[in-house]
């Protein structure tokens, strides 16, 4: 490196000269000698960064000042700001306000023990959420609840528990992706879901989805937009007016060989050959699968196609 452009970058001091210093002292006796190291090392690298493309460095006093404000944020936690962004449920501003009887009950659990996870009656491990969902399922009338920390956490337990396998319709104008580079589709494609979709970008009737369900949908996803919206020439239903999903389609019974009879002709014969003491010649009783090895069985009409047809308890070997 010439020596012009490594000037600047020598005159940088280091991070013990800078904790050995009064102000880097006091700054360390205040938030830890640990944090301290740290939140300068951080600083000195920026200037470093800065110093290569030719900037001047800034004096050691303002340095230590952006390395004691890093330390003070992260020491001191969060600071109460006014929301005047107009978004009520803020996520950057910590969504919602606790009302202040609820901050209060949390100062006051987190001060000391409590039975988190303890049933006081019986004295085991009781579950920790088992209040909330109280709470919930007296509120909306559900069967059961689940507490997460977050939406995307619920939307992916729910389509593991129930749809897993199974079509889940929903508009295409909901495929969005909210905070934390959560998307919609790979959500659903975690969940083992099978993610169907109807309408278009900006408008999505009720008749989309009915035209869609069929006895392999489990559910219909309605997702909110949250900070994304479609506005002008756009339309969708509520969530009251979609229609509900059809059950589940069940497996036909097996079609059983009847001929004029309640039995096909292998029970009745097994039935003829128990009532005279006699073994049936169709089904000879040599073996444990009906037959005596090496040898090939005779079969009656029923099961002209080597198989146990409806009403038959015999296996076959073909």
């Amino acid at each position: 490196m010439p020596p012009a452009e490594a000037e600047p970058r020598r005159r940088i001091p280091s991070v013990d000269s800078l904790l050995r210093s009064e102000p880097g002292k006091r700054a360390s006796a205040n938030f830890g000698r640990v944090l301290m190291k740290r939140t300068l090392g951080a600083t000195l690298a920026e200037v470093r960064t800065a110093a290569s493309r030719g900037l001047e460095p800034p004096s050691d006093d303002v340095v230590l000042a952006r390395a004691v404000a890093a330390a003070s944020r992260a020491a001191g936690g969060l600071t109460q700001v006014i929301n005047a962004t107009g978004v009520v449920l803020h996520t950057g501003l910590g969504r919602a306000r606790l009302p202040e009887g609820a901050a209060r009950a949390a100062a006051r659990a987190g001060a000391g023990y409590s039975d988190l996870e303890i049933d006081r009656d019986t004295g085991k491990r009781g579950r920790r959420t088992s209040r909330a969902e109280l709470l919930l399922t007296a509120i909306t009338g559900a069967e059961d609840a689940l507490v997460v920390n977050n939406g995307a956490a619920g939307v992916m337990l729910a389509l593991a528990c129930l749809a897993r396998g199974k079509q889940v319709l929903v508009s295409r104008g909901e495929l969005i992706e909210i905070g934390g580079e959560f998307r919609i589709p790979d959500i659903m494609t975690a969940s083992g879901a099978r993610m169907v979709e109807v309408g278009t970008t900006n408008r999505t009737r009720t008749s989309d989805y009915r035209g869609a369900l069929s006895g392999k949908t489990a559910m219909i996803l309605k997702v909110h937009p949250s900070n994304y919206r479609v506005v002008g020439f756009a339309a969708g239903p509520s969530a009251r007016a979609l229609p509900r999903a059809p059950p589940p389609a069940r497996t036909a019974p097996p079609r059983r060989h009847v001929r004029g009879s309640r039995m096909s002709g292998c029970a009745r014969a097994s039935r003829s050959a128990r009532r005279s003491g006699r073994r049936s010649r169709s089904h000879p009783q040599t073996g444990p699968d009906g037959a005596p090895r090496g040898t090939r069985r005779r079969l009656p009409p029923c099961c002209s196609r080597r198989r146990a047809c409806g009403g038959c308890r015999w296996k076959t070997r073909g």
